[in-house]
């Protein structure tokens, strides 16, 4: 027995699995001083489990294996190279089985610290159910993963993939994914071939033949180079023409005569083989081309050349629906939008509901693509070389796309995987595009491309970043996906036939999450992902340098499932040797910047357990909740002047009560969010969620019309507390528009800005600038197309001495009478960066997570790297280095890149953040001083508060300082005339000025002072998107991102 707790760790048996992971040679010692020092790094976690007795291991594909410890064999070690790349959870037996790169070796060597009912004295439901983060029934799991990051350990080798490629009508051949070369042994068929890719389920590669009347179901083990069925397989009636899915230890095939057969799998080498349903009356000829497991984990469609058939699985499997039982769906394949299936039938487009009716989009060609890039969307070959996008909500083309540089495209062998489209074309030649689709169109670029010698013969497939082509000449070749860098090839190694799917591939459409117990009420979710560094990214879907990024899609019993999508971003220091805590602190000490090595550690130990996934907290001291990677950037210092002001900003607040039937969720958002470390905020920022309950989209429209001009022509009255608004973004332009009186053009697209007396009279007045015609935008007009709704105002706080700038970002949902909730401004906000003030609005918030904001961590992480090109481009007008750090936090600490968030949080804290600081607030004395009723003497004790401060700080540039004291100084000399002076607002520009000018200086030389940070900078820069592009591509970070100083 071992106890693993700080300090009290004797020996470890020296199993091949255990020297690998702490140390190497075959000294005892060396080991057992390795993992104490894991320990001495890590904290004290006690769990007490057996090494020595066999333990039951159940992965995510359903194998059970028992598994001894041994140091008189090296089974083990065999056991732990088999590359499993799931993480199952049962909370039915309380069973955690780890593996992939990373955690197939500790997985194994530390299957009774995952074994709840055999290590803990509660049982596995119960410790699950328990499963607080910071309880030693969850940090289990996060344990194992914060080992590598936490002692910056050497990236593990990823775990070794095959290819499955058939040779000859009645053979497949297997070959290693990382370099090319022959697997031993082939898979021989029975008497028919293989038409569908088989299911990559661990190290076996799961298929059936095409056989018309019977066909022999085949699990093969690529590493052993056999099948475990090899005499005596078993035989099913009907041709199998789709890849099986899986769901806990069953595999289910569907055959053309409509059989639903399953396959226990407990026991791999004696599966428990059975018919268990007939859901079709099929001819022999007829064909299942398709099979898709739905969103709830439980519904299995089958797409088939005799319509779409919902089958509920389980233990007495049953037909749900069929539909369209005379339509042939076999020629194309078929997808899953919003967790239903859409299917085509020669040029006409079938999306599926979940009562089995249906919608359709006559198409002008046939439909030889149809993927889903995301929730609710649809993407299939347009007309010529182009892509359409099909809003299965509207059920109609959204978007028309022409990727550049590439003709003649083979829609057919198309793969979406991500944010990266592969596209091949009847050339030869392969082109690679990024694809950002959060706002249709979206922004499309092209990442690289190649020319093959002839074209290809099959869908490529992937292996983590490996891209993996046959061309017509039978030539294998796998090049990077994100740089396009050929990896190996081998020529001439099969027939012109289909190249089939990867057979040990993560299977991308599983992974798994926690239970987290109970969030307002209700049983959560928190989702069971990777750490993003480097270091661990391989140990689930998604590749070295990526952010596997999951979509809660619903549980079966005690399985849950979630399909994921992966956002390349670049390699992490983490990655080079040498980057530990330790050196970032010398590397701050260098900039004279604080550091202290205990609280970093903890903070990165926190931030790699709320990286695995997002799930709520709540604080009970300052009564407020939100998303974990929030809270821990949080400690409630900055909620007394938070709270001062949520009269002012809440939409629902002072006088203005929302109408029955609306909930609204209120958040500090922005740097007050960050109160551990952002010392010097500039202002203040809100949002707010308003969920309105309607029977159609134009009654909540109409609904979220009135509360927002209500809100707009409120003046607020808080005791201690002046407030003026200065404007209102509400509204998308229809064209561009110039209003009257103003100097400024709103470009068509970008939101509309209301001044108090446009909002007061319900319309603009004014001239479109691209006819030169007068036009008038009423306030219905707006309504109908909200867009991006924000208020800004300024507060003063004539106890604190505080003028700035507060603003408040709405963000509408609309939920029908069904209780389906949908965006109603053309986006969706990331649950990643707000605290909620009122905990009583818990269960609306884990509802509006559920139905949007599940799945947006890789959008925002886009938006943030658009955003640091868009202010970090030194010339030009928006250079702005303080903005670009504060969006590099932010970035860093949710792409994995922690060790440089630690850096970030050190600038915050440094003097130079307080002349940001006043580069911000002083944009807000300017407008008090010129837009609001707000008395002088408010606003220059402001300026004086500002100038003092900048004045007792020591440590900062003499010359620079007394030049910028000097503006300030200017400044209260200006307020105090009557009236003020027609220099004023060249004063407040000149104070901004000098203010960026010393940020910028200071802030170029601590970020190129971290070579890893400066080169990832350089990078984001680099992207050949243009700002052009995001703002029209973006419409919600046209302006907004403006908000997140």
């Amino acid at each position: 027995m071992l106890t693993d707790a700080l300090g009290t760790a004797k020996s470890l048996p020296a199993s091949p699995a255990l020297q690998a992971l702490f140390g190497a040679g075959t000294s005892a010692a060396t080991v057992n001083a390795n993992y104490a020092a894991v320990l001495a790094r890590i904290g004290a976690l006690a769990i007490t489990f057996d090494l020595t007795k066999p333990l039951p291991v159940q992965m995510m594909d359903g194998v059970w294996m028992q598994i001894t410890n041994s140091t008189a064999t090296t089974a083990t070690a065999q056991v732990l190279d088999a590359g499993w790349q799931q993480v199952y959870l049962d909370s039915r037996s309380g069973t955690i089985a780890l593996a992939g790169s990373l955690m197939h070796e500790l997985g194994v060597a530390y299957a009774g610290l995952l074994d709840f009912e055999g290590s803990s004295s509660l049982s596995g439901a119960q410790a699950l159910a328990a499963s607080d983060p910071a309880s030693a029934a969850i940090s289990a799991m996060n344990y194992v993963l914060a080992l590598y990051p936490l002692l910056e350990l050497p990236s593990p080798p990823p775990a070794p993939g095959a290819i499955a490629v058939p040779a000859g009508a009645m053979q497949l051949n297997f070959y290693q994914a990382v370099d090319g070369s022959a697997l031993p042994g082939t898979a021989p068929l029975v008497q028919f071939p293989v038409t569908a890719p088989p299911l990559g389920y661990g190290r076996l590669a799961m298929f059936g033949e095409s056989g018309a009347q019977m066909s022999a179901l085949h699990a093969y083990d690529t590493y052993q180079g056999q099948d475990l069925w090899p005499y005596s397989p078993p035989i099913v009636n009907g041709p199998v023409d789709a890849t099986p899915v899986v769901t806990g230890n069953t595999v289910w095939f569907c055959t053309g005569q409509g059989n639903l057969v399953s396959v226990d799998m407990t026991n791999p080498d004696t599966p428990g083989v059975q018919s268990v349903l007939t859901f079709m009356n099929a001819a022999s000829q007829s064909k299942v081309t398709a099979t898709l497991l739905g969103s709830d984990g439980a519904t299995l469609y089958a797409v088939s050349s005799m319509g779409v058939h919902a089958l509920t699985l389980g233990s007495q499997p049953a037909v749900k629906w069929s539909a369209s039982t005379g339509t042939d769906f076999s020629a194309c394949g078929a997808a899953l939008a919003g967790g239903l299936p859409l299917a085509a039938a020669g040029s006409t487009l079938y999306g599926f509901k979940a009562d089995g009716s249906s919608w359709t989009l006559v198409r002008p060609a046939a439909v030889t693509l149809l993927a889903s890039p995301g929730s609710g969307q649809a993407l299939l070959n347009g007309q010529g070389d182009s892509f359409d996008v099909v809003d299965t909500a509207t059920k109609a083309v959204a978007a028309n796309v022409v990727p550049p540089g590439i003709s003649g495209i083979d829609f057919s062998k198309v793969l979406l995987v991500g944010d990266r489209l592969v596209v091949p074309a009847r050339s030869g030649q392969l082109a690679v595009y990024a694809w950002t689709f959060i706002d249709l169109p979206g922004t499309w670029w092209q990442c690289w491309t190649v020319t093959l010698p002839q074209p290809l013969s099959a869908t490529p497939t992937l292996w983590g970043t490996t891209l993996m082509v046959q061309d017509s000449a039978g030539n294998l070749s796998a090049f990077d996906l994100y740089t396009g860098a050929r990896r190996w090839q081998q020529t001439g190694t099969t027939t012109a036939s289909a190249t089939l799917g990867a057979s040990a591939m993560v299977n991308e459409a599983d992974a798994a999450l926690y239970p987290q117990g109970n969030f307002a009420g209700a049983p959560a979710l928190v989702s069971a992902l990777p750490s993003p560094l480097p270091a661990v990214a391989s140990a689930m879907p998604g590749p070295s340098g990526s952010y596997a990024l999951p979509s809660a899609s619903g549980t079966t019993g005690g399985e849950i499932y979630l399909p994921s999508a992966t956002l390349a971003l670049s390699p992490a220091p983490t990655a080079i040797a040498g980057w530990g805590p330790d050196q970032v602190g010398a590397l701050l000490t260098q900039q004279s910047l604080p550091y202290n090595g205990v609280t970093t550690r903890a903070w990165v130990r926190a931030a790699t357990i709320n990286g695995l996934g997002t799930w709520f907290v709540r604080d009970s001291v300052n009564a407020v909740f939100g998303p974990n990677v929030a809270m821990i950037d949080f400690n409630g210092s900055s909620l007394p002047l938070a709270s001062s002001v949520t009269a002012v900003v809440a939409v629902g607040g002072n006088g203005s009560p929302v109408p029955a039937g609306v909930q609204t969720a209120l958040a500090m958002s922005g740097s007050t969010a960050q109160d551990t470390f952002q010392l010097y905020p500039g202002d203040l920022d809100f949002t707010e969620r308003v969920n309105i309950s309607a029977a159609t989209l134009a009654q909540a429209q109409a609904a979220l019309g009135t509360i927002v001009r209500n809100r707009g022509m409120t003046t607020p009255n808080v005791p201690g507390i002046l407030a003026q608004l200065v404007e209102l973004k509400f509204g998308i332009y229809p064209y561009p528009f110039q209003a009257s009186g103003s100097s400024d053009v709103g470009p068509k697209g970008a939101p509309i800005a209301w001044t108090p007396a446009q909002i007061t009279a319900g319309q603009i007045t004014g001239t479109r600038t691209d006819t030169g015609q007068s036009a008038t935008i009423a306030w219905a007009d707006a309504s109908s197309n909200p867009g991006w709704i924000k208020f800004d105002w300024i507060f003063s706080n004539p106890a604190q001495q505080i003028v700035m700038n507060t603003s408040n970002v709405l963000d509408p949902t609309w939920q029908d009478l069904v209780g389906n909730i949908t965006t109603m401004d053309g986006a969706q906000d990331a649950f990643l960066q707000e605290i909620y003030l009122d905990t009583r609005q818990e269960s609306l918030v884990a509802s509006l997570y559920a139905a949007i904001g599940a799945d947006l961590r890789a959008y925002y992480l886009a938006q943030l790297a658009l955003e640091v090109k868009k202010f970090g481009t030194p010339g030009k007008a928006k250079y702005n280095l303080g903005k670009v750090a504060k969006r590099l936090y932010n970035l860093t600490r949710m792409s994995g890149r922690l060790l440089d968030a630690v850096y970030l949080q050190s600038l915050f804290s440094a003097p130079i953040a307080l002349v940001y600081q006043i580069w911000s607030r002083i944009k807000g004395v300017g407008e008090a001083a010129t837009e609001t009723s707000i008395p002088v003497a408010q606003i220059s004790a402001q300026t004086q508060a500002l100038l003092t401060a900048l004045q007792a700080q020591q440590g900062l540039d003499a010359t620079a300082r007394q030049q910028v004291a000097t503006d300030l100084q200017a400044i209260i000399t200006a307020l105090a005339a009557n009236p003020l002076p027609s220099n004023f607002d060249a004063l407040i520009d000149n104070c901004q000025r000098d203010c960026l000018t010393w940020v910028n200086s200071v802030f170029n030389a601590m970020l190129r002072a971290n070579a890893g940070l400066q080169a990832y900078i350089d990078s984001l820069v680099a992207q050949s998107v243009t700002a052009g592009e995001v703002a029209r591509s973006h419409p919600r970070i046209y302006e907004g991102p403006d908000d997140w100083s």
